[in-house]
């Protein structure tokens, strides 16, 4: 835990830094911990490999995004305060709102969720090529023509200037290790 919490103080010296840290190494001590434990009930659940493998991305996915929450607060209050807003709803919001509040437009709200269930989508396809010995997704991409591949990577790009953070309202002072 003291090389976690050393870690996070490493990318910043206020208290959320050392909070990031701390939460990464105590999950990485529970999971050393319940490994027999998960195992067992995988086994019990009849939970295939394919799908144990997406809980498993999800849950990692979900700690990482939680544990990022304190590395860009500056003090507890601002945690507690935070974490307050969280977990209280109005009865009238919708996620889209809620995103939508905090400077998340509608557009990049979708645009994210199209790119997870890509993700998904690939790493699922990479899956079951892997378990047939098929050649995977990107060996097949590399025997693209050239041409296909240079659209594709543009059509990329672009998608990053138009959803990133950049453009006329973009602020270099904002980016986290432009702060030190």
């Amino acid at each position: 835990l003291v090389i976690f919490i050393v870690s996070g103080i490493w990318h910043g010296t206020t208290f959320g830094f050392a909070l990031w840290g701390l939460l990464h190494g105590i999950y990485l001590v529970v999971s050393k911990h319940t490994t027999s434990l998960r195992d067992r009930l995988v086994s019990k659940l009849h939970i295939n490999s394919a799908v144990h493998g997406y809980i498993q991305s999800l849950i990692v996915f979900a700690l990482v995004a939680f544990a990022f929450i304190p590395f860009r607060l500056n003090d507890f209050s601002m945690l507690c305060d935070f974490f307050g807003k969280l977990f209280t709803v109005s009865s009238n919001k919708t996620i889209v709102t809620l995103f939508t509040e905090t400077g998340f437009s509608t557009l990049k709200l979708l645009i994210c969720c199209m790119g997870v269930i890509v993700f998904f989508v690939l790493d699922y396809i990479s899956k079951r090529r892997e378990e047939k010995k098929e050649m995977s997704i990107y060996e097949s991409f590399a025997r693209w023509r050239y041409a296909w591949r240079v659209l594709v990577y543009c059509f990329l790009f672009i998608l990053v200037l138009c959803v990133g953070m950049y453009g006329a309202s973009y602020n270099a002072a904002n980016f986290i290790y432009g702060q030190f």
